[in-house]
């Protein structure tokens, strides 16, 4: 095998691997300091037009408090729409890249 040829080999067999590992649920800590009970939440990824289900199901999140939120399947993305619904009828949607940071904090 020629040394470029196994150079090859080894680049493809290391993305091969690696992919399993960026497929991962994205998990976050997620603060409410809105002064708002968090009633609904939505993660997306952002390529999607799909919200999929409301992921706090009947829970909330008060102002003041945070918990950490796990989204649904298996994504390589980074990049996820929120959207968020508060006891006061608000709707607010927002961008973030989950793979850039561990902790969303809502004002």
């Amino acid at each position: 095998m020629t040394r470029r040829l196994r150079l090859a080999v080894l680049s493809l067999s290391g993305l091969l691997a690696a992919v399993p590992a960026m497929a991962e649920q994205q998990k976050f800590k997620l603060i409410n300091k809105s002064g708002y009970t968090l009633v609904r939440f939505y993660a997306t990824p952002s390529n999607t037009d799909d919200w999929g289900r409301d992921i706090f199901g009947d829970a909330t999140l008060a102002s003041g408090y945070s918990s950490y939120v796990t989204v649904p399947g298996n994504s390589s993305q980074c990049v996820y729409d929120f959207k968020m619904i508060f006891s006061d009828d608000d709707v607010v949607v927002d961008t973030i890249n989950l793979c850039q940071t561990a902790t969303y904090t809502i004002n």
